[in-house]
């Protein structure tokens, strides 16, 4: 920790959460690499934000929608290899 310079408690605090967040996108990432390989912050946001308790949606319906999306990506990715 001797090369950074946070130079305040609070610069401290922020610059470690920002590493923990990292840290858990990419584990995630890592651990629905099989069956989510499209993975994205954006849909690991989404996710942790559907896991509050005032959403109505279920955990099976945000996967649904998060495969759903990743198929389209996927076929816009298929087909750009093939024009390519």
């Amino acid at each position: 920790m001797d090369f950074h310079q946070a130079r305040g408690w609070k610069t401290w605090h922020h610059h470690r959460a920002l590493m923990m967040v990292v840290l858990f996108v990419l584990k995630q990432r890592i651990q629905h690499q099989e069956d989510l390989p499209l993975l994205s912050c954006s849909d690991i946001e989404t996710l942790a934000a559907r896991f509050s308790p005032r959403q109505s949606i279920t955990v099976v319906g945000v996967i649904r929608q998060k495969k759903v999306r990743h198929n389209m990506c996927q076929a816009a990715i298929d087909f750009a290899n093939a024009t390519s």
